[in-house]
């Protein structure tokens, strides 16, 4: 299991490799305008990421506990990708952690917790 450092600042832009794949990410706070927040209540905004690279690019990725934020793309060259918690504004990297389990290390665990890929 490898973390994915980051921190609680607004905007973060870095390079990491994951299983041999080079990346470059952006992580950035997404804020709810006054519409959104009548609907979810008293959340400011959500934690979101870029992900740039061959074979995933992905722009808007939510950053959310509780599954494995690469599942939906199915690619099979990375492995899995979870937040631990759901993070607030001001938590991000200090509380709450974004962990890359690798290729061999994520099928057991997703087929351990239910998933199928």
């Amino acid at each position: 299991m490898q973390e994915i450092p980051l921190t609680n600042y607004p905007e973060q832009t870095f390079r990491i490799t994951l299983d041999g794949v080079p990346m470059d990410c952006r992580v950035y706070w997404s804020a709810y305008d006054d519409t959104c927040k009548e609907i979810v209540g008293e959340i400011d905004g959500q934690w979101r990421m870029d992900i740039i690279s061959e074979p995933l690019t992905v722009y808007g990725m939510a950053l959310v506990a509780g599954c494995d934020l690469l599942e939906p793309f199915g690619i099979d060259e990375l492995g899995g990708m979870w937040l631990e918690g759901d993070a607030n504004r001001e938590e991000l990297g200090d509380f709450y952690r974004l962990f890359y389990l690798l290729k061999s290390e994520s099928r057991s665990y997703n087929r351990a917790i239910g998933y199928r890929r």
